[in-house]
């Protein structure tokens, strides 16, 4: 895979050399600690760290048309991800409940145009944050069934996430091309709805 063409003559970011004769190695390896507080409990919940490193041995196209070897964190590397879900009876069938997900950025690679410079995958994109919540009033239906009115919003916090992989570029006529990391989002969803259980 070298440089292409988007079909208007214009160069699109494709970085990575993998021939077939020569495939893209790695290792990964990592630990995961998770503690719980029975849902049987008027507050429940449990809390989940991951401490992880991904890395790789990628080939990279250089501004000069050649090839570089390095030993990187791979694009999809997140060394921190936490995460928290918390649930609370309030009586009379009442139930409020929260989830905070925090997670650190992913490795990229500075640009000359649309071609990544060393040191490659040195640097990382924002963390991300979110919390979402979610509060529900629970019926009775027979003896085993219910019905319940839920009220749930997501990404409450209305955080932005950035992208390693998605890059937002501009072309202008006698101007080298300027990359940027895409953003996703800010983006909530709200929502009311009926959960029926039997």
């Amino acid at each position: 895979m070298g440089l292409e063409t988007n079909g208007e003559g214009l160069e699109a970011p494709s970085y990575y050399v993998c021939p077939d004769d020569q495939p893209v190695t790695g290792h990964a390896y990592g630990l995961e600690i998770l503690a719980r507080r029975s849902l049987s409990k008027r507050l429940s919940g449990w809390l989940s760290y991951t401490l992880s490193r991904s890395i790789r041995n990628a080939r990279f196209i250089t501004p000069d048309g050649g090839v570089a070897l390095a030993t990187v964190p791979s694009d999809a590397d997140r060394t921190h991800v936490l995460n928290a879900v918390l649930a609370l009876e309030l009586g009379a069938r009442w139930r409020l409940g929260g989830r905070g997900l925090f997670y650190t950025g992913s490795p990229y690679s500075e640009l000359d145009g649309v071609v990544p410079v060393p040191p490659y995958n040195a640097y990382r994109t924002p963390s991300f944050f979110r919390v979402d919540v979610r509060l529900e009033k629970r019926w009775r239906l027979g003896n085993t069934g219910s019905l319940a009115l839920v009220v749930e919003g997501q990404n409450v916090t209305l955080s932005t996430e950035y992208s390693s992989q998605a890059l937002d570029c501009m072309d202008e006529p006698g101007v080298p091309t300027r990359c940027k990391h895409g953003k996703i989002g800010p983006i909530t969803l709200p929502s009311v709805g009926l959960e029926a259980v039997f």
